[in-house]
């Protein structure tokens, strides 16, 4: 790997702060550094600058205190903060890098968990560089969709690295297990399905699975599974002629007047009255 860098426009200054549009992406790229080197901004940048370390160690001083940045940390430099970081040791350093702008970037920053130039470890994951690459794909195809598919570049690249600090400093594997069982969930609806399957399918006691589900999502586990059936049966009615009957097996339930029931049950009306209702 080469150091790459992308550019929003191409021999102009990309250091620069929009207030006219919710988000812009300036400039972006991985840096890869065989020899010592160092960087420092004694008045910061206009925009944010965000640094994920891929290999090798950096010094950094941040907010007046010496650091170091190592492989799965991030930073994320506020606008107009002072930054100063060496290549620490021997070993090749490489960290993926991204300036962004625009009046909602401190906003989306800090609801990621991102603050001014505290580092967050996210882990070597590879779903983080593959972010950045996809970026770097959008100012290399540059087409009528550019800014936009930059700005939801960002966006998954900043939502990915909040997801993955969570898991790496919270529930860890059985935070990863729950978003399986989730997308099972989500796929298997139209068959039966019980606690214990679900449980046992991501590899946890069903009452540690029901604990971590419920905090996860704030339902039970069954009260999920009625919910995302009950939401495909309504989409079934608006969009197809189905009968009832054919709706309630599609959904998971053979018994159609069981599926009635509940369907009242959970959004006030019978399925017969719903559907005419168109709502």
């Amino acid at each position: 790997m080469e150091t790459q860098s992308y550019y929003r426009l191409l021999g102009a200054n990309d250091n620069i702060c929009r207030m006219d549009t919710p988000l812009c992406v300036n400039c972006a790229g991985v840096c890869v550094m065989r020899q010592p080197f160092a960087s420092h901004a004694l008045l910061g940048r206009e925009d944010f600058y965000l640094q994920y370390m891929a290999s090798g160690e950096m010094d950094m001083e941040l907010g007046g205190v010496q650091a170091v940045l190592r492989p799965g940390e991030a930073v994320l430099h506020f606008p107009h903060t002072a930054y100063r970081y060496a290549m620490r040791g021997e070993s090749t350093v490489v960290y993926y890098w991204v300036h962004f702008t625009g009046f909602c970037a401190e906003s989306i920053a800090r609801q990621c968990g991102f603050a001014n130039q505290e580092p967050v470890h996210a882990g070597a994951h590879g779903s983080i560089t593959v972010r950045f690459e996809s970026l770097f794909r959008d100012f290399v195809e540059r087409d009528a969709c550019f800014e936009l598919s930059a700005c939801a570049g960002v966006l998954a690249l900043l939502a990915e690295i909040a997801r993955r600090v969570r898991m790496d400093g919270g529930a860890g594997a059985a935070d990863e297990r729950v978003s399986r069982s989730i997308a099972y969930m989500h796929r298997a609806y139209g068959q039966p399905l019980s606690v214990a399957e679900m449980a046992a399918h991501v590899h946890l006691s069903e009452s540690r699975f029901r604990h971590l589900f419920h905090q996860r999502t704030g339902l039970a586990p069954m009260e999920y599974l009625i919910q995302l059936r009950l939401s495909h049966a309504r989409r079934l009615m608006a969009e197809t002629a189905l009968s009832i009957a054919e709706i309630a097996r599609a959904v998971g339930y053979e018994d159609p007047f069981y599926f009635s029931r509940l369907f009242r049950q959970k959004m006030g009306a019978p399925p017969t009255e719903f559907r005419r209702s168109g709502a």
